[in-house]
């Protein structure tokens, strides 16, 4: 893709996900904090860590989910001859 439609992309997945960069730092040094109290617990409550990697986790699959449906709907966008370059760009491995 070429730089234009790697940022349309950008957007298109910031859009679908509602992202806030601040609200992402925040709840990144939220899950930080709860995980560093609970790693200092004694005695180690391994249920509870669990809990808050799933948490993350899980986020993360949400965000993925969103971020392909934003790449599908971007390809299904573009022309045939487009996407035809980008597969050509894609098994000589460029972006």
């Amino acid at each position: 893709m070429d730089r234009k439609d790697r940022r349309d992309l950008g957007r298109m997945i910031q859009k679908a996900q509602g992202r806030d960069r601040r609200m992402d730092r925040d709840l990144r040094a939220q899950m930080t904090a709860v995980l560093a109290d609970l790693l200092s617990t004694v005695p180690f409550d391994r249920t509870a860590v669990l809990a808050v990697l799933h948490d993350e986790v899980m986020t993360i699959e949400e965000r993925q989910a969103i971020a392909r449906e934003a790449l599908l709907d971007k390809l299904a966008s573009m022309t045939p001859e487009v996407r035809a370059k980008l597969a050509q760009a894609l098994l000589k491995g460029r972006k």
